[in-house]
């Protein structure tokens, strides 16, 4: 009897994945609660900033305009990893679209409402250190 394929992926390439994987995901779920915790009660599911909120560019904010996206997006990605599902690639495809869009739209409105948002947009990156 000869073992299946996916029993062979799993043995020989699965398992340093998935460890890789869920490593990735606890990353991407501590760069979300980074983001929340020094977002503090300026935090909202909306993309409109909230009254009297001051802009954040320190923390993890000197590294990314929006941890609370980029970590979801990890995670997303670490889960994929971890489950070897091309359906889960997929998956972060659309998460990374949806939320770069999101991104765009809020970013729109805290340059209105924030003078110095332009020039932190130019010193850091959107999502990803360095990258974008």
């Amino acid at each position: 009897m000869v073992p299946s394929q996916t029993a062979d992926s799993f043995s020989l390439i699965g398992v340093p994945a998935h460890i890789i994987g869920i490593a990735i995901t606890v990353t991407g779920g501590i760069i979300v609660l980074a983001g929340a915790l020094q977002l503090g009660e300026a935090l909202t599911p909306l993309p409109h900033p909230r009254d009297g909120a001051r802009l954040r560019e320190e923390g993890i904010y000197r590294y990314m305009r929006h941890p609370i996206y980029s970590g979801l997006i990890v995670g997303s990605f670490g889960w994929a990893l971890a489950w070897q599902s091309p359906w889960g690639i997929a998956y972060v495809v659309l998460v990374f679209l949806f939320f770069d869009r999101k991104a765009a739209r809020e970013e729109r409105w805290l340059r209105a409402r924030y003078p110095g948002y332009d020039g932190y947009a130019q010193r850091v990156r959107k999502l990803f250190p360095g990258v974008y």
